[in-house]
């Protein structure tokens, strides 16, 4: 970390720079960047500039103490309420976009001038959904599945949460600490995800009561939990069977499908929990329904754009990856491929028919999944496939037909039964693929 200036907008800023070496730490941070750079809020620092070869940012610097200087001496229960309260203004905010700190802790927490907290250390940003612990943070603020490796979502930075509460309160309770507050720790304190207070919102609207005050409208944000896996044992032992051979070099493509609610997304989460432990690079898109509409398809290739992220962060890495004919093709479905410097001198692909060109498409596409295989075996997980446009559908169709043999990929797409379109019942029909339905 260092401190400048920003030269054209003035304001003081923290220049984070990457310290350690290798793709997966610079597309980690590629990651922490285009996240940070979403969000807007007054609890969260402002993303000023960043860069990318090798990755930095430039974040709006906070000059007040952190949380754990601040609180020295504090001895006031009501001052303990007001903290926690502030604190879950950004805490909501940043769950309800879908993210996770995972690095909570009163060192990550700064303090305005006027008393606001706000949220710092952002290093271990994970997405909503699911991402394995422990990562590096704190021990003493990790909640027990986050010691234990396994998927971490919102619940895990509520438990940090009620350990820095019980903290302030340990320092400002002479004589017992009121009962709905001892109360709320234990809830935000209990080793079990399910039985544990899963809502900022919540956490706020006790301690405005407490208060006297009316609960913040900023922290209401709620948004739902995978359930929890039961009886899949033996569908799990398929997926650890199959990623054996795809380690091998043996391809392979999953159909999962299931009615809504039932937990397809949670099961994905765990294989690629267990895929991760065995060196598997994942990568993740979902379908996404037209917008505004909520039943038709999206646009063309969106659930590949996660495979296309990954492969831009491989293209800036490692610049013979793809060769620049092959950007230039998938820059015509994809204009980030366009900015990869091997392809702003190359130039555009000659027309074809469209059978032929929509084949000259897949095989680019091929080609970037075996890209990405070259540094181990590769998870690519596609949510939603009943929303999936049929370019998309078309292309697993392709894959099926033997391209990925030798190839140690591993493709998951996960569909609703009940929700189909023409595209979907055809790709179903002539794909080659293992097949999961998840009960209810």
């Amino acid at each position: 970390m260092h401190l400048a200036q920003h030269s054209q907008s003035g304001h003081r800023a923290v220049i984070k720079v990457l310290k350690a070496s290798g793709h997966e730490a610079e597309a980690r941070m590629r990651r922490e960047i285009r996240a940070l750079t979403h969000l807007e809020h007054p609890g969260i620092p402002r993303i000023l500039d960043h860069g990318r070869d090798p990755p930095w940012y430039a974040m709006e610097h906070i000059a007040g103490p952190t949380l754990r200087q601040w609180a020295v001496g504090l001895n006031d229960v009501p001052k303990a309420v007001a903290v926690i309260r502030s604190l879950c203004r950004p805490l909501a905010y940043l769950h309800g976009q879908g993210l996770v700190h995972r690095n909570l802790e009163p060192d990550n927490v700064r303090v305005r001038d006027n008393g606001e907290m706000v949220l710092v250390g952002f290093g271990e940003l994970a997405h909503q959904s699911g991402a394995p612990g422990p990562g590096p943070g704190t021990a003493a603020y990790r909640a027990p599945e986050q010691i234990r490796g396994d998927l971490v979502d919102a619940r895990a930075d509520l438990y940090a949460l009620g350990c820095i509460f019980h903290e302030l309160l340990a320092a400002s309770v002479v004589q017992g600490c009121p009962e709905v507050l001892n109360d709320l720790i234990l809830q935000l304190l209990n080793p079990e995800p399910a039985r544990r207070v899963g809502y900022v919102a919540d956490v706020e609207r006790v301690l405005a009561r407490f208060a006297g005050e009316p609960p913040s409208e900023a922290a209401s944000v709620y948004y739902l939990y995978r359930p929890v896996i039961s009886r899949r044992d033996d569908h799990l032992a398929t997926m650890d069977r199959l990623m054996s051979g795809i380690v091998k070099g043996q391809g392979q493509i999953v159909m999962i499908a299931g009615e809504s609610g039932v937990g397809k997304t949670r099961f994905v989460s765990e294989i690629a929990t267990r895929a991760q432990a065995r060196g598997f690079q994942v990568v993740t898109g979902h379908g996404e329904p037209a917008s505004g509409s909520g039943t038709s398809v999206g646009a063309a290739f969106h659930p590949l754009r996660g495979m296309g992220r990954a492969m831009l962060d491989l293209c800036w890495d490692l610049p013979d990856a793809l060769s620049p004919p092959v950007l230039k093709i998938i820059a015509q479905v994809d204009p980030r491929f366009a900015e990869v410097p091997d392809a702003i001198h190359e130039p555009e692909p000659p027309n074809l028919p469209p059978e032929a060109s929509r084949y000259r498409l897949f095989v680019a596409f091929l080609q970037v999944m075996r890209a990405l295989a070259t540094n181990g075996p590769l998870l690519v997980v596609l949510d939603d496939l009943h929303w999936a446009d049929p370019m998309t559908l078309n292309f697993i169709g392709f894959l099926s037909q033997e391209q990925l043999v030798n190839a140690p990929v591993l493709l998951i797409g996960t569909r609703r039964l009940g929700d189909s379109s023409p595209a979907l019942e055809d790709m179903l029909a002539s794909t080659q693929a293992e097949r999961i339905n998840l009960g209810s």
